[in-house]
């Protein structure tokens, strides 16, 4: 709203990534509340549909207070409150609104299948699938400053984008300025392929980027326990390592992660396939021989060494599948922090459509081909802009980067391994070469660490 004087926003010099919010009795505009900012070591939140807290944890690192928790299943309320020392209250359908405490923050997880390419995809029709509109009403009654929402990435697509427009338009209606982004633990250090959607609001129309990629996670070698540390029920029958080895294309390394898809296809990765928590209890072997033991689940999802899940080996696999990679979590919520400080104006539709057209003509009188990688639920819309630009004719293809993300899985993983990917990181390997002799040995560390150099007998170096 713009509402709030210079003097009032000053910096203190207090922690800027911990804040929290006053309401002004001083400013009014059309009869909106207004909120001053100001530094401070703590701001506070709920945590709905908490799981084991996984999306709490980084809130508290941050500064933040935890003023109330909600969690159905009875188990992960165990493993809730021996963690953190407090049990959440039980079916948030069954929780009045008003019963709730005022807060800066929103936190909600909501029930993943619903809408998960695991499940049967009923959406809205599933009774599950409403409990969004519980989030709806606490929104409405309680209006924090912010929100954050987690979910499968299907989410998007989930009847060709209906489901997710109702998300949209519910949460637009309530006055929020939202985001959205689908981000993978991979990209922010942790050995998991884990795509989530995030959905990200504020009160304000104000700016706000999800975090960038780091580039990098670690290698499984800090994440796997040694067999001799685990679990003897862990290790799968010499049947089943068997049929592992038979089933195995190619040299495989280790340590490994050997995925198992639903065709029964074996896949050795230097990282893990999503956890999840009702998949079969062989589909992620370490090394071909053993599952993972409930610490290296906790690592793989980003959690504190001191953390633990409460229950037998099935709870473990549950909570930890159902729960969110706390690093990306974390990331979300430095910007989140982030922008409601700096409270920057957000750049309207108008104008990114204007800064967007710029950018292509630039590049159409600079480039010989043009090919644009968008997210799927972008990627009708972007069409047509470049329609009402008339800059269809000027890109040569409009890809998604689930597409691009299939199409680098088959080339290095699958049978054009030899002929495409390879290929690839020998060129990338030539290039380094020349470019920074100097950093060949980092590199040749970085592609053995990740079993690339298995992909060929050919010597990269």
């Amino acid at each position: 709203m713009g509402c709030c004087a210079a003097s009032e926003v000053r910096d203190t010099g207090a922690d800027v990534n911990a804040v929290t919010w006053i309401e002004s009795e001083k400013l009014d505009v059309s009869n909106k509340r207004c909120y001053t900012l100001r530094t401070m070591n703590d701001f506070n939140f709920i945590d709905l549909f908490a799981g084991i807290g996984g999306i709490r944890i980084p809130f508290e690192k941050l500064g933040g207070t935890c003023m109330f928790s909600a969690e159905w299943d009875k188990y992960a309320q165990q493993t809730y409150a021996h963690n953190f020392g407090e049990t959440p209250a039980g079916d948030i359908t069954k929780i009045d609104e008003s019963d709730i405490p005022d807060h800066d923050i929103l936190l909600a997880g909501f029930p993943c299948q619903p809408f998960s390419i695991i499940g049967d995809k009923q959406g809205f029709e599933d009774t599950r699938g409403t409990l969004f509109f519980d989030i709806v009403r606490i929104l409405k009654k309680k209006q924090p400053r912010a929100f954050l929402l987690e979910n499968v990435k299907q989410l998007l697509t989930h009847d060709k984008g209906q489901t997710f427009a109702v998300i949209q338009e519910q949460l637009s209606r309530l006055g929020y300025t939202t985001y959205h982004e689908v981000l993978n633990a991979l990209d922010f250090g942790l050995p998991q392929k884990r795509e989530r959607i995030f959905i990200v609001g504020f009160r304000e129309p104000i700016a706000f980027a999800f975090p960038k990629p780091i580039g990098a996670y670690k290698p499984l070698s800090e994440v796997l326990e040694p067999d001799e540390m685990v679990e003897p029920s862990l290790f799968a029958s010499e049947r089943i390592q068997k049929s592992r080895r038979e089933k195995c294309k190619g040299t495989p390394f280790f340590p490994s992660i050997w995925h198992e898809n639903k065709g029964g296809n074996i896949s050795v990765l230097p990282f893990s396939c999503a956890l999840r928590a009702g998949a079969s209890y062989n589909y992620l072997l370490v090394n071909g021989i053993r599952r993972l033991s409930r610490r290296e689940m906790l690592r793989l999802q980003g959690f504190p060494e001191d953390f633990e899940i409460i229950g037998n080996t099935m709870q473990i696999r549950k909570q930890t599948g159902n729960s969110v990679a706390v690093p990306v979590v974390h990331a979300i919520a430095e910007k989140m922090l982030q922008a409601l400080r700096q409270r920057k104006p957000m750049i309207r539709l108008e104008e990114q459509l204007l800064l967007f057209e710029n950018r292509i003509n630039a590049y159409t009188h600079s480039a010989d081909r043009i090919i644009i990688v968008c997210k799927e639920s972008e990627k009708d819309i972007l069409v047509s802009v470049l329609q009402q630009f008339g800059s269809a004719n000027r890109i040569q293809s409009i890809i998604t980067e689930d597409e691009l993300d299939e199409w680098y899985e088959k080339a290095l993983r699958g049978q054009s391994s030899e002929l495409i990917g390879t290929k690839i990181l020998q060129k990338i390997a030539n290039e380094i070469k020349v470019e920074s002799p100097s950093t060949t040995s980092e590199f040749d560390d970085f592609f053995k660490e990740r079993g690339y150099d298995q992909l060929s007998p050919i010597d990269f170096w």
